[in-house]
């Protein structure tokens, strides 16, 4: 499925607001994050916007999560992998330290599951974690 020429709004709650952020690069390098993510952290803030660039050409559907009151970026939340028919497809999501336990994951997959199922109609949603990931 090609979301590459797809606008489909603002996903708004308490926590999650679709948006584009040049603060990224902090969720991308950040040691603690990072640890249990199949990926390299971002050295430079030109390999974090590398990430955004490819984002938008992708098939894939990426998400800011924000706090409202100061609009700070705290995390990200991302639907990817689907499949062509459309049927599958899975969710990622990243959080800094500080704002785990929160509950705003919780919030924001939720959001995207539906958004995932009532609009897009995808069926079978899969996340993946690393056995060691506790928080």
């Amino acid at each position: 499925m090609d979301f590459s020429h797809t606008h489909y709004g603002t996903v708004d709650t308490s926590a999650i607001v679709r948006k584009r952020w040049a603060s990224h690069f902090l969720l991308r390098s950040d040691p603690v994050i990072n640890k249990y993510l199949d990926r390299k952290p971002s050295q430079t803030l030109e390999e974090a916007l590398q990430f955004i660039r490819s984002i938008q050409a992708n098939n894939l559907l990426y998400w800011a999560i924000v706090e409202t009151f100061n609009g700070k970026v705290v995390g990200t939340i991302g639907l990817f992998n689907v499949s062509n028919e459309g049927n599958t497809g899975e969710i990622g999501y990243e959080l800094l330290p500080e704002y785990q336990r929160q509950g705003m994951m919780n919030e924001a997959m939720k959001k995207v599951i539906a958004f995932a199922v009532d609009i897009l109609g995808i069926k079978t949603i899969e996340a993946f974690t690393h056995k060691d990931n506790q928080r």
